[in-house]
């Protein structure tokens, strides 16, 4: 497919292998069409020789990237859903479990910084997932308001190793 614009009746199953169903009610490319003259729709695309990140090319980034940082809901049982993200944060009320993670998908890495409330001394337990340098689940920091850094990258659909950073105070 070329760069510029191309009328939406002109895509084909044919055209570089584009399959569009209905232009329109894809909001990820809606802000992309425009109406012409005659009710015609045209899709406009980047213009020749702008590049993206892609999942088939290696990429250099020339500026910082980030993700957004999730919160996680405080309860005896805290899930994280690494579908959403890769870095959260959570502050414990109390002493709580964090279970196995939801999504998971091997590469995925981040971080989990674990705050203690302003009263502190609340423990963290974890689920089968989580392995620890050393094979020992850290103990977390308790004095009150600390944050603790688990960093964590994802081996498989059932493993997760993990590492502890301890007492950012």
């Amino acid at each position: 497919m070329a760069f510029g614009t191309i009328k939406v009746d002109q895509i084909t199953t044919s055209t570089k292998n584009v399959t569009v169903d209905d232009l329109a009610a894809t909001s990820a490319l809606s802000s992309y069409l425009t109406t012409a003259a005659a009710g015609n729709t045209y899709l406009t695309t980047a213009a020749a020789g702008t590049t993206y990140a892609g999942i088939d090319i290696s990429n250099t980034f020339t500026k910082g990237q980030a993700g957004s940082i999730v919160a996680l809901a405080d309860g005896a049982t805290i899930e994280p859903d690494f579908a959403s993200a890769n870095n959260f944060k959570v502050t414990l009320g109390a002493s709580r479990n964090l279970a196995n993670p939801l999504n998971l998908v091997a590469g995925q890495s981040g971080v989990i910084a674990v705050t203690q409330d302003s009263t502190g001394t609340r423990l963290l337990n974890y689920g089968s997932y989580w392995k620890f340098t050393g094979a020992t689940p850290p103990n977390l920091t308790t004095t009150g308001g600390a944050t603790d850094l688990i960093s964590y990258y994802v081996a498989s659909t059932t493993l997760v190793y993990a590492k502890a950073t301890l007492n950012f105070s």
